[in-house]
């Protein structure tokens, strides 16, 4: 095999790796924020977002970035524990580059 070969079978190792590394954390991050949902702990579940997150919740409508979700989630606090479920599911997870 010619160095340069292995080079490149190494690089596409190591992309191959990052890419089920990146979908191993994204699907922890999921479960976490699944777990802070059922409970209702809206605290943490801000935790998970970005400044530039965009949220679509039901019928509670787009929220734009931390503030705004910071705000979402403040009214579902607020409103105690209505008598409603979540359907929590394993999500279609696909990491493509960066």
């Amino acid at each position: 095999m010619l160095d340069e070969e292995l080079e490149q079978r190494i690089a596409d190792a190591n992309a191959r790796l990052s890419e089920l590394e990146d979908g191993a954390e994204i699907r922890a991050l999921h479960r976490t924020y699944l777990r802070n949902l059922a409970d209702r702990d809206w605290e943490h579940m801000l935790d998970d977002f970005t400044d530039d997150a965009i949220v679509s919740l039901r019928d509670h409508g787009v929220r734009r970035g931390r503030a705004e979700i910071a705000e979402l989630f403040g009214a579902m606090h607020d409103a105690g524990s209505p008598p409603d479920a979540y359907l929590l599911t394993s999500p279609a997870i696909e990491v493509v580059g960066d």
